[in-house]
């Protein structure tokens, strides 16, 4: 789909602006959750990423997930929506959104492959 750019001086251009990002949760048999050790930032977080242009949140997370983890999956319900707050390090409020991407199989976790300029490595938690 094509991006739909309003023109000059539209009242629209005076709305804020949010930044987007979308992931999802997974667990394995012993209910720990799957998180992700990013390249470009410190900590661990969960898989997912920014949602492009006229990209749906639930297509984002599908698509981070097979970008990051390597896994096509169609993913449950939302189970979360996140508000983050500017920071001098990114000046641009934020709204995450997080499903549930469901239980993995052994052969799905043995399946998984990381982007190596991306994530570094990947565990469970509890």
């Amino acid at each position: 789909m094509p991006t739909i750019e309003p023109p000059a001086g539209h009242w629209s251009l005076t709305l804020p602006r949010k930044r987007e990002a979308s992931g999802a949760l997974f667990f394995d048999e012993h209910d720990r959750v799957l998180i992700v050790d990013p390249t470009y930032v410190e900590g661990w977080d969960y898989p997912g990423g920014v949602v492009e242009p006229d990209e749906a949140p639930y297509a984002a997370a599908c698509r981070e997930i097979r970008e990051e983890l390597g896994l096509t999956k169609q993913l449950g319900q939302l189970i979360a929506i996140d508000w983050e707050p500017r920071t001098t390090s990114i000046p641009i409020e934020g709204l995450t959104t997080v499903f549930d991407g469901g239980v993995l199989t052994p052969e799905e976790v043995a399946s998984i492959r990381l982007p190596p300029n991306e994530l570094k490595a990947y565990d469970w938690c509890l």
